[in-house]
C-alpha cells in the first residue's frame, strides 16, 4: 500500500529510469505533481525537446509568447530567483491560474506556483543567481 516515503522511494526509481531514457535522445524529463491514496498512486510524466532555458514544454513556450501580459519579459524563463531561503527557476506560465502564474521548480525539480508580481520582484533582487552576458569588446 502507498504511503509517502513509498511514493518518495517508487518516484526517484521512476525518474532515475526515465532520465537515463531522456539523456539518450537528448530530450528533459517532465514529471507532473501527482496525488496518490492508500492502493493507487497515478503518475504523469513527459519527455519533451530541450531549449537553452530548459525544457520546450508548452508552458515555457507560453512564457516566451506572454510574459508581457503578466508583467514579465520573456528573457525571464530560465531565471533563477530565491524565495524563503530556496532558490527557484522559472519554467513557465499559466495563463488560466489568475493568481499565480508562473511556473518554476527548485533545485531539486519540484515545481511551484508563484504570483507574476512576486516573481518580478524576486529575480530584480536576484543577480548573482543569474549570470550576465560577458561583456564584449570592454564595453557592456
Amino acid at each position: 500500500m502507498f504511503d509517502r516515503e513509498t511514493v518518495r522511494k517508487v518516484l526517484a526509481e521512476c525518474d532515475e529510469a526515465l532520465k537515463a531514457v531522456a539523456e539518450r535522445n537528448g530530450l528533459a524529463l517532465v514529471r507532473k505533481h501527482c496525488t496518490f491514496s492508500h492502493t493507487e498512486l497515478p503518475v504523469a510524466f513527459k519527455l519533451v525537446a530541450k531549449g537553452e532555458d530548459g525544457a520546450l514544454t508548452r508552458e515555457a513556450e507560453t512564457f516566451k509568447q506572454c510574459a508581457e501580459l503578466v508583467g514579465l519579459e520573456p528573457s525571464m524563463l530560465g531565471a533563477r530567483f530565491k524565495s524563503n531561503g530556496r532558490i527557484f527557476r522559472i519554467t513557465g506560465l499559466n495563463l488560466r491560474a489568475q493568481r499565480f502564474p508562473v511556473l518554476a521548480e527548485d533545485l531539486s525539480g519540484k515545481a511551484f506556483k508563484f504570483p507574476a508580481e512576486t516573481v518580478k520582484r524576486l529575480v530584480g533582487l536576484a543577480a548573482d543567481l543569474n549570470p550576465q552576458p560577458a561583456e564584449v569588446g570592454g564595453v557592456a
